[in-house]
This record gives C-alpha cells, structure tokens and sequence, in this order.
C-alpha cells in the first residue's frame, strides 16, 4: 500500500456518492460509451494525494485489496450530492463534448468495507 492510498483511505466518512462522467452517443438505441471520468466528486480525498494523477489507480488499488467496496448498480437514496456533482461535471464538460455525443452520467457509491475499517484501526490509525 501507498501513503497516498493509506491517506485516501482514511479520508473516508462513510458511504461516498460519487458518478461516473461518460460521452454516449445521441443515438438511444446506441449503448456504446466513453469514459471521460471514472471516479468524479472524490475532491476530499485528491487533496491528500501526493501524486493525484495515479487516484484512479490507488482506488482501483483499494478495492482490489478488498479495502473499499464500490457496489454494482448501487446509488445513494438521497440525491441531492449526485444532483450537485452532474451540475460541476456539466459545467466542466460542455464545452467538450464531441459532435453526436452528449455527457451522460451514472450514479455510484463507495463503502469501506468490514476488513478495511478492521485495516484502519489495526494497521493506520495505531
């Protein structure tokens, strides 16, 4: 584990909403995408990263070692942080987006799961 992805984990409040920014085509029948930002709305945990081009790695990283959890078509009930978050990556994207395409977005959470709270207490915050 990296200092930057053992300060990420212990950034962590809770279950953190995130999306998913993506370019899909205008076609509806077309399911086909582009990822342009896989983890968006983790500003929090950037700011303690000391390389924060590699944060899509170290949360890759993270859930690899069963550390943090980001559940399969699972989002929040309340959707005021995932509204927030499609609001910034619109303003951020529009510009952007390439003839035909349009910015489409998908709700995500993330869990620290049992064993990584188990790794917090055991092993980074003693």
């Amino acid at each position: 584990m990296t200092s930057d992805e053992a300060r990420i984990l212990t950034s962590f409040r809770g279950t953190t909403p995130f999306i998913e920014v993506r370019f899909r085509k205008l076609d509806l029948s077309d399911y086909s995408y582009n990822v342009i930002e896989k983890y968006f709305g983790f500003s929090e945990q950037k700011e303690v990263c000391l390389k924060i081009e590699n944060f899509d790695s170290y949360l890759d990283n993270l859930c690899r070692m069963r550390l943090i959890e980001i559940p399969f078509d699972s989002s929040l009930a309340d959707k005021t942080e995932y509204e927030r978050l499609k609001i910034i990556a619109y303003e951020k994207y529009n510009n952007n987006i390439p003839i035909g395409k349009r910015v489409d977005y998908t709700d995500k959470m993330l869990l620290i799961t049992s064993f990584g709270k188990d790794f917090l207490a055991v092993c980074i915050r003693n």
